[in-house]
């Protein structure tokens, strides 16, 4: 294959995945397109779509610099398996990707035959405004010519991860995913006389656990490569891009949440509805916030202010036909009220955890924006920072805690009263043994350990009905595990900035931590200098500081000893003289259960999805 017409044909194909996507809006139009018709035309848009990004990895593995894009991220010694990863390593090839996971779930969407045919109509919308996007705004495949570079400027070092191989692919498959969600909702609302409760509460259900399990694990992959790739030694950070990602995860919860509880409360279907809206909203802010430029953070992916608009337009043309579809159409979806809507059981707990993570999104959502709003009204710089999210965020984690711990056991049996008084025993025995006056955190531990003993003892005690409840059960206890990690870690971490010179020591807690040896190393595409420490009785902890010439940045690679209750984290800071240098050192304790509890709540919602399909599979005659 010649190499100068790989993104031509790259080219190509997208428009012709642009022309297809006109072509079955049109069809779909018609009575007579039956589903299979249409899951083949939605295969048709994955091969070209798919075929596209393929090409343009090519591009990136034959190192065609006439490419723009990957001239601008990519360089001949870079390794090949960066060079893949680059490909979604800035702002058009990561739209490319959004493209690519969007048409994959529309294909999965028109291979469900519980869906309605104005489904694949919604979902042709959203991909041609996105398609369109990548075609005349954010294009991968625009050449150099005639004078092209001979070499590349490289791929951003912070990057050059292997987490980054799957952590925006993850990512991205939660983030696109709650498109499922939102155009179930929206072809109900086309034909709302053809409404059928039953059936969509399944159809959402099983697509809000999917997206909202991926989405975890992409947000854990983030944290996890901050907290060992950035060098600061913090897992988050509250940056406006972690906040990006985490808005559409707290309304996906409120989602799910609310979802458990509509069966017998139909009432709830308008709110459903609009968190479903609400949640994609999100995701397309996200997306915004990330490739605007107009903040600035270490993910942000651009800095054009024309692209930034383009998304805008698309979210505030695709939400607001949205909501008025939803207020044209809200009379279809009165209920009776019901005398169980305020009854206090699980259910009720439901709708009480939903409300508390809407609100708390709220507040995130209001913490991220206000700075960009107020330096476009005011022209003032505005920094909203940890103090106030940690601030206000913590009451509404502590009522998360309590109804998590509470609600699934509602209302209380003889039995439940016993294990609820033991778990509250032994969770402040243990909170108050393990912290030494520490308010803040002790009660963060007492209900971290609340909401984990409550969900093992019933899990233990009354095992053949919690065991239906599994994907619950993994998920409360992930939680517990999270919280409890970044309680003990946040308000007990032990951190030290020292100057070391060789054979030195530095005193860290009850650790003595010393510099053995200094030397140089070369990289395929840097030059690092490496520092080994010495700690009594542990292994040796490797660490270095990495200079990246083509990019002309410096980047630490820290050093960690990993541990389940601790980890001891050692980061290589800037030179002092030829022999000493700065050093961060840092004692986290419970650290990895925050990553622990997030596997558990993720595989959760993969376990509750799976129950769903089985369930539906045995029994389907509800959803005719």
């Amino acid at each position: 294959m010649d190499v100068i017409f790989i993104a031509e044909w790259a080219h190509l194909l997208l428009w012709g995945a642009f022309g297809l996507t006109v072509f079955t809006m049109a069809l779909y139009c018609q009575p007579s397109l039956n589903l299979k018709s249409a899951s083949l035309f939605s295969l048709s848009q994955l091969f070209l779509v798919s075929t596209s990004f393929a090409c343009l990895i090519l591009c990136f593995i034959f190192n065609d610099f006439t490419v723009q894009y990957v001239a601008a991220n990519s360089h001949s010694q870079l390794p090949w398996y960066y060079k893949v990863t680059a490909v979604w390593g800035a702002h058009e090839g990561s739209l490319l990707l959004w493209v690519l996971i969007l048409v994959f779930w529309q294909y999965l969407l028109s291979r469900d035959k519980y869906l309605p045919k104005q489904v694949l109509l919604v979902s042709s919308i959203i991909t041609l405004s996105l398609v369109a996007l990548v075609l005349f705004s954010s294009n991968p495949f625009l050449r150099w010519l005639p004078d092209s570079p001979s070499e590349g400027l490289d791929l951003n070092p912070l990057l050059q991860d292997p987490a980054f191989v799957i952590h925006p692919p993850m990512l991205y498959l939660g983030y696109v995913g709650f498109v499922m969600p939102f155009i179930i909702t929206i072809s109900t609302l086309l034909k709302p006389k053809a409404f059928n409760l039953d059936q969509y509460v399944y159809l959402m259900r099983k697509w809000s656990l999917l997206a909202f399990g991926f989405l975890t694990l992409g947000i854990a992959l983030g944290s996890w490569w901050a907290y060992y790739e950035l060098g600061w030694g913090g897992w988050w950070f509250w940056d406006p891009v972690e906040n990006a990602s985490f808005m559409p995860w707290l309304s996906g919860l409120a989602l799910i949440h609310s979802l458990y509880a509509i069966k017998n409360r139909p009432q709830l279907i308008g709110w459903v509805m609009i968190l479903s809206i609400v949640t994609f909203g999100l995701s397309i802010l996200g997306t915004f916030l990330v490739r605007s430029g107009i903040i600035t953070s270490v993910h942000s992916f651009a800095s054009d202010p024309e692209r930034g608009l383009f998304i805008l337009g698309i979210l505030l043309l695709i939400i607001g036909m949205a909501f008025v579809l939803l207020c044209l159409n809200a009379k279809h979806f009165v209920f009776e009220q019901s005398k169980s809507l305020l009854k206090i059981n699980t259910q009720t707990m439901c709708i009480g955890a939903s409300v508390v993570l809407f609100c708390l999104m709220i507040v995130v959502l209001l913490g991220t924006t206000y700075p960009i709003l107020a330096e476009m009204v005011f022209t003032e710089n505005v920094t909203i920072g940890l103090p106030y999210f940690n601030k206000v965020t913590l009451p509404f984690f502590t009522l998360l805690l309590l109804i998590s711990a509470l609600g699934p056991y509602l209302p209380f049996k003889q039995k439940q009263y016993g294990l609820m008084a033991m778990s509250f025993c032994i969770s402040a025995l243990v909170a108050g043994l393990y912290l030494n006056n520490n308010l803040y955190a002790a009660l963060g531990l007492f209900l971290g350990l609340l909401l984990l003993f409550t969900t093992l003892f019933n899990f233990i005690f009354d095992y053949k009905k919690q065991i239906k409840k599994i994907g619950m059960v993994l998920a409360h206890m992930g939680f517990a595990l999270s919280a409890i990690g970044a309680v003990v870690n946040t308000q007990m971490s032990i951190e030290k900035e020292v100057e070391l010179s060789l054979n030195q020591t530095a005193q860290v807690g009850k650790y003595e931590v010393k510099l053995m040896s200094l030397g140089d190393r070369s990289g395929p595409n840097y030059t690092a200098k490496t520092a080994i420490f010495n700690i009594e009785n542990h292994p040796q902890i490797t660490t270095e500081k990495r200079y990246y010439a083509n990019r002309q940045m410096a980047l630490s690679e820290t050093g960690i000893l990993p541990g389940f209750f601790q980890d001891i984290y050692v980061s290589l800071g800037e030179p002092i003289n030829a022999q000493t240098w700065s050093v961060k050192i840092i004692i986290h304790p419970l650290v990895r259960w925050i990553w622990l509890g997030t596997i558990f709540i993720a595989l959760g919602a993969f376990v509750s999805f799976i129950k769903l399909l089985n369930s539906v599979r045995k029994d389907s005659v509800w959803l005719s």
